[in-house]
């Protein structure tokens, strides 16, 4: 099997596991399904982050931090993975790349904010 094969499988793994949702019942899944689940993870996120941010006195520290990680999640999956090919299938990896730094950003969050 083909690497783009795997990762779309993996892709649509991870749609299925973080989003229980069928992509498979959709006209084009992978995309789809991606692009659903973002804008899910990033109203949690931004959930996440208005919750530690109101619990922590490190308020600065926070701000920069979440400014940094955009500025990371958006270089490593738009301006890296687009810059030669800017395709359907390169499209998607992008979004994939930003659902899985985004879930893990939201993990993060999340787990700072229980224990702060």
């Amino acid at each position: 099997m083909s690497r783009n094969g795997l990762f779309l499988i993996a892709t649509l793994a991870l749609c299925t596991t973080v989003h229980a949702k069928d992509c498979s019942q959709q006209h084009n899944p992978t995309s789809a399904c991606i692009t659903d689940t973002l804008k899910t993870r990033n109203t949690e996120l931004v959930s996440a982050y208005n919750t530690l941010h109101d619990s922590t006195k490190a308020k600065t520290e926070l701000e920069d931090s979440q400014s940094s990680w955009s500025t990371y999640r958006d270089r490593q999956c738009g301006e890296f993975l687009t810059k030669n090919s800017d395709t359907p299938a390169t499209q998607a990896k992008s979004q994939a790349c930003k659902l899985t730094l985004t879930t893990e950003r939201l993990q993060l969050l999340k787990s700072l904010a229980k224990g702060s």
